[in-house]
């Protein structure tokens, strides 16, 4: 068969396809035919008109299933690998595999299994007629599907796409750029390549702000897709998050946040809530990372910007008091931030003001920072710092857990100080003490439950440093709190927390000495020997089996037994071991006091085990 009668009957072949009612009858025609164009020289002509057909036929969704599975994907892809392969065909070859897998990722493998993806990034070097079907290849292609991602990150998309970052209007092209590097950002080394490269966070940025102040915000779609790339790549990035903290643009975005902007309905007035979120994170982690931390602090200018977020709506308010928290990472920031600008006075007062717990968990994160330093304790806790927290100890706060987590690491903090420990056991009709212990008994969280015995293990080293405390050493030697102290020695896997357990007991044991100390200890001395309750026992499997803790990973020693084996545990720090002495001979001394004689036998025998 001569050349001209092979392109003649290619041509009848491609009419009659075309000419179908339904293609996907064909599929296998569709398939031979295109096979066939390989072995044709330029069939080029015939290769577009059908290629233009299949194109249009894929965007009906059940025509996509029959043409994948005829194996039309490798065909295709065959004839763009070639040479000659002209713009017109690779423009609707593009349209083909773009569109045919847009709803199904057994389809999207058939075009990774293609090896196209290599032909495809080149392309864009080629002629910018194709750029938007190249673009649009990309971008439905990579749409939550994991290996085409990465197929185009390690193939050089990413530089690929990048000069179309630098433009000053956003059409279609640009839109589907920008979702496919949104959707690449999925891959770590996609965001590495973003924070090794300079401009494309500065372009990306750079093109947000003009989409705002230049667009007037017509494009609310687009400017999300920019936020979303930018925070995507910086949230685990510190060189991403320096990058964009010197780009110049924080200054700018800022004040985005509080941009009175009117929106033509509700599905617009949401996208601007979220995009003026996602604005808010960026700016919050831009500020995180360690290299600025005292760059961003002695920025006198930057500082008082935050200062006045302050007193701005509650997005502004939010954001300042989560960077603020960032920078107070220092004891020097800490003090300075209390001393000098009164910072805890203004979040105490603006506390009550809001009832956005995410705004009220930066508050709180905040003054958790705050109280680090030991000389800002008492300043915070005369200031009211106990009285705000206090309050999400209650089962009406149980929702807001990480809130609830941080209160008690306030009170923890703040009970290193003796009026703070008087405050927090003399409160009005209730004590704080009282709270914490119905809060430890009402929670599941282990580490929770944890913290919450670590304000008791404070509270008692505090309390037993002054004398004359006879009153308060009795609330804080409740049998629940005792019992919660062995619990965590007894479970810890941490031992700097077995440690401050060690030495609360040792300093509750340690006086011995008096009629007054008989009386205190003669209920505590018991509960060292005691076995956990049947409750507490029945609490805990129910804790394991909701964390499926192994099996081998349970401690199921007696508080005894984990001591006496911490007294030898060649894991543990040599202090920590000489504490547990200490604690046993504090111990037994107590049980010779009250005259425990089963308590005198048990600790001796666990003393001298090893």
């Amino acid at each position: 068969m001569t050349e001209s009668s092979s392109i003649v009957l290619l041509q009848q072949q491609v009419q009659d396809i075309i000419t179908t009612d339904d293609v996907a009858q064909l599929a296998p025609a569709v398939h031979a035919v295109f096979e066939q164009m390989l072995t044709i020289d330029h069939p080029w002509p015939q290769a577009t008109e059908l290629a233009e057909y299949i194109g249009n036929a894929v965007r009906i969704p059940a025509r996509r299933g029959p043409l994948a599975e005829a194996d039309v994907i490798a065909a295709v892809a065959a004839l763009m690998k070639q040479p000659d392969a002209p713009v017109p065909f690779l423009i609707q070859a593009l349209r083909i595999l773009g569109n045919i897998c847009i709803d199904r990722d057994e389809i999207r493998q058939r075009v990774l299994a293609s090896d196209i993806i290599p032909t495809v990034v080149t392309l864009f070097k080629k002629d910018s007629k194709m750029d938007m079907f190249l673009a649009g290849f990309c971008m439905n292609t990579s749409m939550d599907y994991e290996p085409i991602q990465q197929a185009l990150v390690d193939h050089g998309v990413i530089p690929a796409l990048g000069p179309f970052l630098k433009t000053t209007s956003i059409d279609t092209t640009e839109t589907m750029v920008l979702k496919t590097l949104d959707n690449l950002t999925n891959i770590e080394q996609a965001r590495t390549l973003f924070a090794d490269t300079p401009d494309l966070i500065q372009d990306t940025l750079a093109l947000f702000v003009h989409a705002w102040k230049e667009d007037d915000m017509d494009d609310l779609d687009a400017m999300g897709t920019l936020a979303d790339i930018v925070l995507q790549v910086i949230l685990e990035n510190d060189t991403a998050q320096a990058l964009v903290a010197r780009s110049g643009y924080l200054e700018v975005l800022i004040p985005f946040l509080d941009d009175a902007v009117s929106v033509d309905d509700k599905e617009d007035e949401d996208k601007l809530k979220e995009l003026k979120n996602t604005v808010g994170k960026i700016i919050v982690y831009a500020t995180s990372g360690d290299e600025l931390l005292e760059v961003l602090y002695k920025d006198e200018t930057f500082m008082n910007t935050l200062f006045s977020m302050l007193s701005g709506n509650e997005r502004m308010t939010e954001t300042s008091v989560y960077i603020i928290g960032n920078l107070a990472r220092t004891d020097d920031h800490c003090v300075e931030l209390v001393q000098r600008y009164a910072l805890h006075e203004r979040l105490l007062a603006m506390f009550n003001e809001t009832e956005n717990a995410l705004t009220q968990s930066g508050m709180l994160g905040c003054l958790r920072h705050l109280c680090i330093p030991k000389q800002n304790r008492g300043v915070l806790g005369e200031a009211g710092l106990i009285d705000l927290a206090s309050p999400f100890l209650a089962p009406t706060k149980d929702l807001v857990k990480r809130n609830q987590f941080i209160a008690v690491t306030i009170l923890k903090l703040l009970a290193s100080e003796f009026a703070n420990a008087q405050r927090m056991l003399h409160h009005h009709d209730t004590s704080i003490l009282d709270a914490l212990v119905a809060f430890f008994n009402r929670i599941d969280d282990v580490g929770a439950k944890s913290e919450t015995t670590r304000v008791y293990i404070q509270l008692i080293k505090t309390v037993w440093l002054e004398n004359d405390t006879h009153d308060l050493r009795l609330q804080l030697v409740q049998p629940l709190i005792i019992r919660s102290i062995t619990e965590l020695i007894r479970t810890s896997k941490f031992p700097v927390l077995k440690n401050d357990g060690y030495i609360a007991l040792t300093v509750i044991f340690a006086d011995h000495e008096s009629d007054a100390s008989k009386q205190l200890l003669m209920p505590v001395v018991p509960l060292l020997i005691a076995s956990p309750s049947a409750q507490e026992e029945a609490d805990k499997a129910e804790q394991v089996g909701e964390e499926q803790i192994a099996e081998e990973e349970q401690e199921t020693r007696s508080f005894l037994q984990v001591a006496s084996d911490d007294l030898v545990n060649d894991k543990l720090p040599k202090e920590i071991r000489g504490n547990v002495a200490t604690f046993f001979d504090m111990a037994i001394r107590a049980a010779y006091l009250v005259n425990d004689n089963d308590a005198v036998l048990a600790l001796k025998e666990a003393a001298s085990t090893n």
